[in-house]
């Protein structure tokens, strides 16, 4: 847990002043994922194998999704502009509705890479919820896919903790 709170730290300084990311509380933990709050969003941190984590930032206010993605094998720079096309998948179905999305690379403390994307908030929360597999591709090249277990839940808590703000 300790782990969870330094990356979500970490996660939410990238979208919020520092006296702000210092205020988040522990909302609900689901399966491997903890929910944190603060007065103007919601963060879902997921761990994955290796130093992989996902970070969705719900801002009900603004109906906008931050998502952070940092894994230590990234090599992008700070600030570096990044065209990724972002995809979902249920099953044998894809969902590549998203297209080509624009991200930026982060460099962490800890010497990690990451990057970042806005998003439309109700649309990225509920393709998040229905699906079970979430991807980035340059061209053919995969960059990173995350398997979403419990998806539906971390949506419903999300969007819970989001209209208690």
């Amino acid at each position: 847990m300790k782990f969870r709170a330094v990356i979500a730290a970490a996660a939410a300084a990238f979208a919020m002043s520092p006296a702000v990311a210092s205020a988040q509380d522990v909302y609900a933990e689901v399966g491997g994922w903890s929910v944190f709050k603060n007065p103007e969003n919601c963060r879902a941190i997921g761990s994955f194998d290796g130093d992989t984590h996902l970070a969705v930032g719900y801002y009900p206010a603004d109906d906008r999704v931050m998502l952070v993605v940092i894994d230590s094998d990234f090599t992008m720079s700070n600030g570096q502009e990044l065209q990724y096309k972002m995809y979902f998948a249920q099953g044998d179905t894809l969902n590549d509705d998203w297209g080509t999305v624009t991200a930026y690379g982060l460099r962490m403390d800890n010497g990690n890479n990451a990057f970042r994307l806005s998003l439309d908030g109700n649309d990225f929360l509920e393709d998040f919820g229905d699906n079970e597999l979430i991807g980035f591709f340059t061209g053919d090249d995969l960059v990173i896919s995350l398997r979403l277990e419990r998806s539906a839940e971390i949506e419903s808590k999300l969007r819970q903790c989001g209209a208690s703000i």
